[in-house]
């Protein structure tokens, strides 16, 4: 299979988010779950009433310019080796 998006050949790094669905932030990325965790209760601390959500980033995707009709377009698990 060719893929056409040399980005998602770049080895893919799980991160986590601490999401707020009420207002949608903060957006910052932790490279550890427990750095996320500490992070999510310090904000419910700090914002009583508020939940905070650790989230793990599982995947990448990408749509780039207008592909070529008949063009194969790969996600991350297709270029990981078997």
């Amino acid at each position: 299979m060719m893929c056409h998006d040399e980005d998602l050949q770049d080895e893919f790094r799980a991160f986590y988010m601490v999401w707020n669905k009420e207002d949608r932030l903060p957006r910052v990325g932790h490279g550890y779950r427990d750095t996320a965790e500490r992070e999510a209760m310090r904000l419910a601390t700090a914002h009583p009433g508020y939940t905070f959500i650790v989230l793990e980033a599982v995947g990448k995707f990408r749509v780039g310019d207008r592909l070529p009709r008949g063009t194969t377009v790969c996600t991350q698990r297709e270029l990981e080796p078997a």
